[in-house]
């Protein structure tokens, strides 16, 4: 399912048209992305904890066998929760 099949399937759960659940998901997505920049952690409870994570600069060795200065960054892992998992798995 991509972005607007989402939208489509959520405007019609929420009874909304479909620019406004457009509107609402980028509102969630804007914050989301702004509350992971600004701290380490977003736990939604029965969904999933994202987590960010600082690496410091190293250096590494590209395909072509040169070796490159990686800068710091932060990766983010997504940790899906237990009663997500069993509603997937189907245990629900």
């Amino acid at each position: 399912m991509n972005k607007t099949e989402f939208i489509n399937a959520l405007s019609k759960e929420l009874g909304k048209p479909k620019t406004k659940t457009s509107a609402i998901l980028a509102s969630v997505l804007d914050l989301m992305t702004k509350v992971m920049k600004d701290h380490d952690e977003l736990k939604i409870a029965g969904f999933g904890t994202f987590k960010a994570k600082s690496y410091p600069p190293s250096i590494t060795r590209t395909p072509m066998g040169t070796m490159t200065d990686l800068p710091s960054r932060r990766r983010v892992r997504f940790v899906v929760s237990n009663t997500f998992k069993k509603i997937i798995n189907g245990h629900e």
